[in-house]
């Protein structure tokens, strides 16, 4: 398999085959690196919507646990002082561990957050750069074919024009 030489004959036919490829792939590259970044902002989004239905449902469960608490009588003759003390203190444990598990889903949301904002900010400079890329290649595809067609190329064609006249 050969592989095509690079035209390193004329300047502006190199410059403007290299515009040209800059273009292309400042066109394709970004949109791949973009669609992953989007791809990847859509599944944070996802676990933070997952984290938010943790937390409230962590919430309800300490609203709960806090009326199951405040309903409880303990003067009441009713009821076993001794059996009541240790469930409102299961209650109380299990409280605790709810607390914890809100915080910690709260911190695992903001950690999320973050990420979505680092995201999008390498996709702002993505896109940039794919702006600044697209433009040199295209300045440079379009100048070099202009100057190859009107300093070399014609040049060449007349050149063989007259040897074909002769």
């Amino acid at each position: 398999m050969n592989i095509p030489n690079v035209p390193t004959d004329n300047l502006y036919k190199f410059l403007a085959l290299s515009g040209t490829i800059i273009v292309i792939l400042s066109l394709y590259f970004p949109k791949i690196k973009e669609a992953e970044f989007r791809d990847r902002l859509i599944d944070i989004k996802e676990n933070i919507s997952i984290l938010d239905s943790k937390i409230k449902d962590c919430n309800s469960q300490l609203e709960m646990l806090k009326k199951a608490v405040n309903t409880k009588n303990i003067d009441s003759q009713e009821i076993d002082k001794d059996k009541i003390i240790p469930n409102i203190i299961d209650k109380t444990i299990e409280l605790g561990n709810i607390i914890n598990l809100i915080e910690i889903d709260q911190i695992k949301k903001s950690f999320e957050v973050t990420r979505i904002e680092v995201l999008s900010e390498r996709l702002e400079e993505i896109l940039f750069w794919r702006k600044v890329t697209l433009c040199i290649g295209f300045l440079s595809a379009f100048f070099s074919y202009i100057f190859w067609y009107f300093r070399v190329q014609k040049i060449q064609d007349q050149i063989l024009k007259n040897d074909l006249t002769e």
